[in-house]
């Protein structure tokens, strides 16, 4: 791997433009006569002047591939723009779509592969400079690894994003000018703080660093220094040399408030949040009325959990200015803390009232949207948002698992396809159009994208369980279907999703054994989760364990007194056999009280009614029951309770409605027999 720099020269710069200068690198590659792929990365999004520039140097060159792989002997180049900043890919212009360099079979014909040459022109940006490398290293090795090419990396050193080359060069000019008269008096500290404003401009930071220390020792109280080097410090990761320089500058400007404040916020990130809390007292003591010093204060108090004390913060600083609308960002991240949906939910609806476009709010209300059952206003916000951002991967996700949820297969199947276009490496989006196409019984396609995901994730548990499941539609794969539900174990992976789907799979089969083998082990790694517990008492009810239920299901109760559904279901064993009705009435009315609409419950009243020999309660509970849900146990037990009151007509009634919805009830159908 070999790194050639190329700089520019100052005629060459003041001739053309960024563009220009690419097309003299691609005019010295193709004297290289071998076949070339390129890719360009800038920093920030390119003009169309820009690609349209590249791509008419592209054109320049012999026998290029504008629109293309690498896959005909007389194509020469492949060309690619590459947004650093954003990751986007296929930017307006001739070079867009242009297949990415990891593509596989990108630099083969008929299995042969070319000797090609692969190179990244690279706009450098120092703070970036690293990622933007590793990226592209990363997307050609396995080009590299497969077809032993080789890869230039041409960095565009010295030449930062200026819309006039002439305004580069001025500057050029003007720290030519100081540098010689520093030469001249090598202990002035005004040229040396001149020098220091100017060379971050050209993007040589470095030098800035070099001369401001000796700035420093030149005069001592300059205060320009002190704050260019703890910023420079604090950019670099170097928290406690900036807090030295900003300590001074305190001591130096004292009246300067803007030096506690980064002082206090330097203190914040390097951990030591009670000396930011007492900088920011000080600050208040002096000024009371300051909004900024009270939300400072309360930002604080929220990162060391103390919630009350920046729930009065964030509140005073709404009191002395209504319009400080981060103050309502702020208490809307709060209660979410604190579990209140809804009043968060009002505090991010403030911050829209003064900063409409905030797309951050607008994500977090979606997420609230989710978590308050409100899905439709949660789906609607996140189609207002892609109006504008139409390749948010997040919210296409989100906005594709709703549609889901909905049962709306369609229009989910249409944003993970957008989201797999956008990014192709994206496991979730392949799992989901694999879930989907298995619900539509588009086998086959299901299987591609299972494949997919496992391609990209070949430790991604649930993409193995819903491997399981579609190979059981092809003849010649169902006998591995055992194999690969007993891989997906071994994998043991550490997403409580993925046991909760092994189990349900497995009990929907009817293998209860192994559903609670895989609920055990999901309770050892989440020994406090209801639901898990829940499932794992389900389990044991179908295995006919009762004491393991009942000890379950207390445990759920233990750990979410307001789960209504193990208060029933404990309610309703005990009154199916008979026992501890007294208890069993008591935990069925609990779970009435938590739902008092659930018609399930209301049937499990019943039934306990039923047992304690309170027919005319029974039949009340009983009747409501069956006019809220269709259910084939419900209308069992009101003709239960109609036969026992001698009311033999309605019971057939009743018990025929449950056989047309449950006609393998064998009991039943001997029940109806018997009754004739």
């Amino acid at each position: 791997c070999k790194r050639i720099e190329y700089r520019s020269d100052k005629v060459r710069a003041l001739r053309g433009t960024w563009a220009k200068l690419c097309g003299d690198i691609l005019l010295e590659l193709s004297r290289l006569g071998r076949p070339t792929i390129v890719q360009i990365d800038v920093y920030a999004s390119p003009t169309q002047t820009m690609v349209d520039g590249i791509v008419n140097w592209f054109k320049g060159l012999k026998e290029p591939s504008i629109n293309g792989r690498l896959n005909d002997p007389q194509q020469r180049y492949v060309g690619q723009i590459h947004e650093v900043a954003t990751g986007a890919f296929g930017l307006d212009g001739d070079l867009g779509q242009i297949d990415h360099l990891a593509v596989e079979g990108e630099l083969r014909e008929d299995g042969k592969a070319h000797d090609a040459l692969v190179v990244a022109i690279k706009d450098h940006v120092p703070f970036d400079w690293f990622k933007s490398v590793q990226s592209t290293l990363r997307s050609a090795r396995g080009q590299l690894d497969r077809n032993k090419c080789n890869l230039v990396c041409l960095e565009l050193a010295d030449l930062p994003s200026f819309e006039e080359p002439e305004e580069f060069w001025r500057i050029q000019d003007a720290i030519g000018e100081y540098e010689k008269a520093l030469r001249f008096d090598k202990n002035s500290p005004e040229i040396v703080e001149s020098l220091v404003r100017l060379y971050p401009q050209v993007k040589r930071e470095g030098k800035a660093l070099q001369l401001a220390k000796k700035g420093i020792r030149l005069d001592p109280q300059n205060s320009f220094f002190h704050r260019f080097l703890g910023e420079a410090y604090a950019r670099k990761g170097k928290i406690q040399r900036a807090i030295r320089e900003f300590m001074t500058l305190v001591e130096l400007q004292p009246e300067v408030v803007e030096n506690h404040y980064t002082l206090a916020h330097l203190y914040q990130t390097q951990g030591e949040y009670q000396r930011a809390v007492e900088i920011l007292k000080n600050l208040q003591e002096t000024d009371p009325q300051s909004p900024l010093a009270h939300f400072s204060l309360g930002t604080v108090y929220g990162k060391i959990g103390e919630w009350e004390r920046a729930y009065q913060e964030f509140h005073m600083t709404i009191a002395l200015d209504s319009t400080f609308y981060q103050a309502y960002w702020a208490l809307g991240r709060l209660y979410e803390v604190r579990g209140e949906g809804k009043n968060a939910l009002e505090s991010y609806k403030r911050v829209l009232n003064f900063d409409p476009g905030n797309v951050r709010v607008k994500g977090r209300m979606v997420d609230l949207y989710i978590q308050l059952d409100q899905p439709q206003k949660a789906r609607e916000l996140c189609e207002e948002i892609l109006q504008s951002y139409p390749k948010n991967r997040n919210l296409l996700k989100k906005l594709g698992l709703l549609f889901l949820q909905e049962g709306k297969l369609e229009q989910a199947r249409d944003q993970f396809l957008l989201l797999s276009a956008f990014d192709p490496e994206d496991r979730d989006s392949h799992y989901y159009l694999g879930r989907i196409f298995f619900s539509q019984k588009m086998y086959r396609e299901a299987l591609n994208q299972i494949k997919r995901t496992l391609e990209i994730d070949p430790h991604f548990g649930e993409g193995w369980v819903y491997l399981a499941l579609i190979s059981e539609n092809f003849k010649e794969l169902s006998p591995k279907v055992p194999k690969i539900f007993k891989k997906s174990e071994r994998l043991q992976p550490r997403e409580r999703s993925f046991y909760t789907l092994l189990g349900t799979v497995y009990s929907t089969r009817g293998e209860y054994k192994n559903a609670l083998r895989v609920y055990r082990r999901a309770i050892d790694l989440w020994r406090d989760d209801p639901e898990i517990w829940y499932r794992l008492g389900v389990t044991y009810d179908r295995l006919l364990r009762f004491k393991d239920t009942i000890r379950a299901m207390r445990r759920v109760i233990q750990l979410d007194p307001q789960n209504g559904s193990a208060h029933n279901y404990i309610g309703y064993l005990f009154a199916e056999q008979g026992i501890r009705l007294e208890e069993s009435l008591a935990l069925i009315l609990k779970a009435i009280e938590i739902d008092p609409e659930n018609g399930y419950y209301i049937d499990s009243l019943g039934w306990v009614y039923y047992r304690l020999g309170r027919m005319d309660e029974a039949t009340k509970e009983l009747q409501r029951a069956a006019s809220l849900i269709q259910d084939p146990v419900v209308y069992e037990h009101l003709g239960d309770v109609y036969y026992e009151l001698g009311r033999t007509d309605e019971a057939r009634k009743e018990w025929q409605k449950s056989l047309n919805l449950d006609n393998d009830n064998e009991s039943l159908i001997q029940k109806m027999q018997e009754s004739q």
